[in-house]
Order: structure tokens, then C-alpha cells, then sequence
């Protein structure tokens, strides 16, 4: 006897769909640039043009310095960012290759020089290490480490394995839709599981029971994975433990695509050595994960092209596994086959209590109150006992347990497999204006 049991309630379609302009993020997501801009001679330069592009979609946002000479872009996507300055009488100043990460803030300060002809200050890459903006501290993933970290199952809540300071219980990152509520279940500096925040793109991931995740996306469609373990600004104060940001992918400029296959089979693994001590043989093993993943500007033939306007990313991955199980039921004795519940006792308050069975045949009214009568000895007589129920009742295995010591309850031992399947889709349009 082989049942197949199919998870139809873990079988879903995820969708994500992110439609926003660039400055509709929430503080808890964005990046930001400041810094002074002064002469040679230390005092500050009001009014001067400050620009700062993205490289990958082209994106430019400008500014000007107040009277004291501060600048500041807030609203700023992760990236790689240019810096340009520019002011009248002095050179003008470029700074390349300003990364950005998930709620990062980074201070790019200038000291510019007067200009007798037109000349450029070009640096490349020249950012203090030490991020003096805020107090929080954290780990961030970026794309390649996010993409490279070995995760089994492709739960990118397993990336939390690979932050200092935090002890994950083996429920995270298991993979299942009906499993993300115990993907929060981590401890950060050693405080309580259960009491993390997650955030996808800025905004809440999680439910009320235990504060469990509700959407855990792709990993191909994670650009950075960022968790705040201590020294939490004031943004992140709805929780007791840490945060977890998930930032997605945004499409750029240039079309990029991956098209990918997992496949898991134990016929592929090597037994562990202490099952080869035992002669256990290797788990049973049967998954396969594939999707692909698109991104680029928008374009609509003859209508509308969005480079450096409008982008989207899309991924899609499919998920089917099966696994063996033993499952515990009950089944009729060969007494209780033939009428006789003699010995068939339940559990109640603690004792066993015998099963009373009733002749229907002998139900009556008695001063108003409807009664009936039990079988003699709990025992249903071979007379009363429909032809069509016995044929039936052959198609019941017997029993291959002795099953509970007082009620005889789970006394079958079967065989099963288990089907699993999750369809997970990603979708993301970002507008700039």
C-alpha cells in the first residue's frame, strides 16, 4: 500500500510586484550621498552643482550646496555611483566608483582648487572605509556573494548562516512556502529567535505568528542581503532582535539574463560515514529547481522605450520534490472485523473506558427521552452485519503493529510520498522621473 500525498496547500504561485518611482522608498531602505564642498583654503563653496550618476542605468540626480557648503542626495538605489562637482572659477571634480549598499549612507567631501584654464580632478574609488553617518552595525552580502554562498535548498534566509554573530536553528532556510514562519527562527547576539524583523525592499516581510517570513524570494532575483545586528537606528525599532533587508535586483541599461537547472538525486551523493558504520544507506533524495531570471529597460515596439527611464526584472523558478515517509494510522483488528468490540477501549480523563456499542434496531422513546440498547458484550451479532460492509471490510490490510498497549490505536505502518511543488515569481518596474 503506496499513497501518494500530494502538499496542494504548499502548492502556490508567489508574485512580487514592485511599481514605484525612484523616491518612493522607505527610509529603511534607501542609500544616501552627503559632504561639504570647500576651496583650498578650507571655507565652504555655496551654490556649486553637485551631480550624481548611476552607472548601470544612467540615472543622474542634481543638487546644490547650501550656504555652509553641505550637499545632500538622499533616495538613492544601491549601485555604483559618479560624483561630479562643479562650481564657477574652480576646477571641476569627479569622484568614480562610489558603491552604494542597502540603507548605507557614504559622506564624499571635496576640496577644490581655483581654475586658470579648464582642468579636471578625476578620483577613482576614494571613500573612507569607515562610515562615520551612522551607528548601526551590520553585514551586507553583495550580488556575488548573495549568488556564490552554497545554499542547498536556495533559501536566501540561509544567507543569515554567514553573518558574524548569529546562531541559526536548522528550521531556516528550508525552502517551503508553508515553512517561511520558521525562517525567522535565529538568534542575533544572542538574543531570542522569533524576534527578528524582515524587509523586502523596505517593506514588512513578516506575520504575526512568531514573526515569520512571508515571502522569501528567489535567490536570483537578490542583489544584497544586508542584517543589522546591533546599534539599530531608530528606523528599525518594530522588533527585539535583529533586521534582515532583502534587496531585490532592478533592471539597468542592458539587457542580462540566466537561465539555470538544480537538480538533487541521492543516486549523485556519497553516504555520510556514520551511516556507512551502520549499513544505513543513503537518504532519499528528489529535487529539482530550475528558472531563469530577465532584466533591461522597458520597451514596447513602436510605443515606448525606457532606457534611463524605465526598468523592470523578472525571475521565475520552479521547485518539485518527493520524499518517502512513514505514516502511523489504524486499522480494524480481525476481531472488531467480526462484530466483536469486547476489548475496544478509549482513553478518557486519562483511563480506558470501554467503547459502548448501541443496536440501532432498538432505539425508543421512553416518557419523552430517546433510548437504545447495548449489544450483549459489546458484540454485534453476525446476523446484523450488512453483506455489502463485509465485502468492503476486505480491503482493510491488517494490522502490522501491535499498536498502543491500551487501545490498540496505530497499529499500521505505511509508506508514502510525499510531492512537493512551488512556483515562485518575481516581477519588479522601477519608474525614474
Amino acid at each position: 500500500m503506496k499513497p501518494i500525498r500530494h502538499l496542494n496547500a504548499v502548492h502556490s504561485a508567489v508574485l512580487l510586484v514592485y511599481l514605484f518611482s525612484a523616491g518612493a522608498f522607505g527610509q529603511t531602505f534607501n542609500a544616501r550621498i552627503t559632504g561639504t564642498i570647500t576651496d583650498a583654503s578650507g571655507a565652504s563653496i555655496p551654490s556649486a552643482t553637485v551631480t550624481v550618476h548611476e552607472i548601470q542605468t544612467d540615472v543622474t540626480k542634481k543638487t546644490a550646496t547650501a550656504q555652509n557648503g553641505v550637499y545632500d542626495v538622499p533616495l538613492l538605489l544601491p549601485g555604483t555611483y559618479e560624483i561630479t562637482v562643479e562650481a564657477p572659477g574652480l576646477e571641476k571634480a569627479i569622484r568614480r566608483d562610489i558603491k552604494l549598499e542597502v540603507n548605507q549612507t557614504v559622506t564624499a567631501d571635496f576640496r577644490m582648487s581655483p581654475a586658470s584654464v579648464a582642468t579636471v580632478m578625476d578620483v577613482t574609488g576614494d571613500v573612507p572605509m569607515l562610515q562615520t553617518e551612522s551607528s548601526g552595525v551590520g553585514s551586507t552580502l553583495e550580488t556575488r556573494l548573495v549568488q556564490d554562498f552554497p545554499l542547498p535548498e536556495r533559501d536566501v534566509m540561509g544567507l543569515v548562516r554567514a553573518i558574524p554573530g548569529i546562531v541559526a536553528n536548522p528550521t531556516v532556510g528550508q525552502a517551503r512556502a508553508s515553512r517561511n514562519v520558521f525562517d525567522s527562527e535565529f538568534s542575533v547576539a544572542g538574543g531570542r529567535s522569533s524576534m527578528n524583523e524582515v524587509l523586502l525592499d523596505g517593506s514588512a516581510d513578516t506575520i504575526g505568528d512568531f514573526n515569520g517570513v512571508v515571502i522569501v524570494p528567489p535567490q536570483d532575483s537578490v542583489q544584497e542581503f544586508r542584517v543589522e545586528t546591533s546599534s539599530y537606528s531608530a528606523e528599525f525599532g518594530r522588533s527585539g532582535g535583529g533586521t534582515v533587508n532583502i534587496f531585490t535586483k532592478a533592471g539597468t541599461n542592458e539587457y542580462h539574463g540566466a537561465a539555470y537547472d538544480f537538480h538533487q538525486n541521492d543516486a549523485f551523493n556519497a553516504n555520510s560515514f556514520t551511516n556507512n558504520r551502520s549499513n544505513i544507506p543513503r537518504p532519499f533524495l528528489r529535487r529539482h529547481q530550475y528558472g531563469y531570471s530577465l532584466g533591461g529597460p522597458v520597451w514596447i515596439p513602436k510605443l515606448y522605450y525606457g532606457k534611463s527611464k524605465t526598468f523592470f526584472f523578472s525571475t521565475y523558478e520552479r521547485r518539485r520534490e518527493s520524499n518517502p515517509i512513514n505514516q502511523l494510522t489504524s486499522v480494524p483488528t480481525a476481531a472488531q472485523l467480526s462484530g466483536d468490540f469486547s476489548h475496544t477501549v478509549a482513553l478518557i480523563n486519562g483511563q480506558p473506558q470501554l467503547i459502548r456499542i448501541y443496536d440501532p434496531f432498538s432505539s425508543k422513546i421512553v416518557n419523552g427521552v430517546p433510548t437504545r440498547q447495548q449489544f450483549t458484550n459489546n458484540m454485534i451479532p453476525q446476523s446484523q452485519i450488512n453483506p455489502i460492509a463485509l465485502a468492503v471490510l476486505k480491503y482493510y490490510p491488517a494490522p502490522n503493529l501491535p499498536g498502543s498497549s491500551i487501545t490498540g490505536l496505530f497499529n499500521y505502518q505505511y509508506h508514502a510520498t510525499e510531492r512537493y511543488s512551488h512556483d515562485a515569481i518575481s516581477k519588479r518596474v522601477d519608474q525614474y522621473f
